[in-house]
């Protein structure tokens, strides 16, 4: 997912109620502790509906766990009511279509916040993302680089790393493998593109929402182990690593190499048939 921006700085016309709420918020938030914030979030929209502020601080969290359409709603609603800082209630609207494949939409907002706000570091570094998506490698270029100045520390220059070297990380990773994993991923196709497919990320839940553009890896087709090497009409399994995203979320080539080992057993996981929640327990990570 896309880096979130920092929480915003306080509100000046807000009740101490909200105030303590939203600091509690964005530090259960920045612990990592999603489950509170998002607790504390519909707590402080419930008992105060009327303050754009609480259903942005409620937006942060629903972004950050995924819930990109409840997301949506409310940080439309805080932007309906007022918030004390609009940049960042944009940027959410910007994340939000970013993250629902509508790139278009999110580079229009994007350019709207950069005419006023130039040194938003997390606006540059989406529309990077963005016009990655869209193929404008000179505007991602620039988006990258302008982050990189506005705040070095948090948007490090992606990695590029070249065709050999990449090549080399990718059968380290195969070779750590517990070789009964190996085995598996030997009836899988281990494909590398640049970026995925919007076809690829199309929603298969009830919610509707497809699967985020800056995913590092992907999964498609049967379990391996099910899977019969005598049907020829049958679809192979499939693990897809996407190279500019790995690149983006790693700082160095020591890091990238380490992201593609736990990217690939990550997805070999799901290839077999396990959830978010029981990959830890295989040892894969």
């Amino acid at each position: 997912m896309t880096s979130d921006p920092p929480p915003p700085e306080n509100p000046t016309h807000e009740c101490e109620e909200v105030l303590a709420g939203l600091a509690d918020l964005w530090d259960a938030l920045e612990e990592g502790d999603t489950e509170t914030a998002l607790e504390m979030g519909y707590e402080l929209c419930r008992d105060h509906p009327e303050s754009g502020n609480a259903h942005l601080g409620l937006a942060a969290v629903l972004y950050e766990v995924g819930a990109v359409q409840p997301c949506l709603d409310s940080v439309e609603r805080a932007g309906e009511l007022g918030v004390n800082d609009p940049p960042l209630q944009r940027w959410y609207l910007a994340a939000c279509a970013h993250y629902l494949w509508d790139f278009e939409r999110a580079r229009e907002i994007l350019d709207e916040i950069l005419r006023d706000h130039a040194d938003f570091g997390e606006a540059w570094y989406l529309l990077a993302q963005v016009c990655e998506m869209q193929g404008d490698e000179i505007g991602a270029r620039r988006g990258f680089e302008t982050a990189f100045r506005c705040e070095p520390d948090r948007f490090p220059r992606p990695h590029r790393i070249d065709d050999e070297a990449l090549d080399k990380a990718i059968h380290a990773a195969r070779d750590a493998l517990p070789e009964a994993y190996q085995e598996v991923l030997d009836h899988a196709a281990l494909i590398l593109d640049d970026l995925p497919r919007e076809e690829l990320a199309e929603p298969e839940t009830e919610d509707g929402v497809p699967l985020p553009p800056d995913i590092l890896g992907l999964f498609v087709g049967p379990n391996p182990l099910e899977s019969s090497v005598f049907d020829p009409g049958e679809e192979t399994p499939k693990i897809y690593l996407f190279r500019r995203n790995l690149e983006r979320v790693c700082p160095n080539a020591e890091v990238l190499v380490e992201e593609i080992r736990t990217t690939i057993w990550h997805e070999l996981a799901h290839a077999l048939g396990f959830d978010e929640e029981q990959v830890a327990d295989l040892g894969l990570e």
